[in-house]
């Protein structure tokens, strides 16, 4: 049988960040490594995922998004900083 399924960019983004976030490469450096998450819409919910921090505007994890508008960038002062982090077993 076949299916066809249409997800929201929303929640097309929730799937892929849960597909990284169950990945064994991924699973290695949260445990011993280290992980850098760059700004991007998709890497918000990586990093929720990944660390179950909420960040309520995804738009402020990007230098700028395209919207039907055009290009709009996110201002310096609200723009949330890349993940980088050092994970070590305890």
């Amino acid at each position: 049988m076949l299916a066809e399924v249409s997800l929201t960019p929303a929640e097309g983004k929730r799937l892929i960040a849960k597909a990284i976030a169950h990945m064994d490469l991924i699973q290695a450096a949260k445990e011993e490594g280290i992980l850098v998450i760059a700004t991007g819409t998709t890497n918000a919910y990586v990093v929720e995922e990944l660390f179950g921090n909420q960040i309520s505007e995804k738009g402020y994890f990007t230098a700028g998004v395209v919207t039907d508008k055009g290009l709009e960038l996110t201002e310096p002062k609200i723009r949330l900083d890349p993940y980088v982090i050092e994970c070590k077993k305890q």
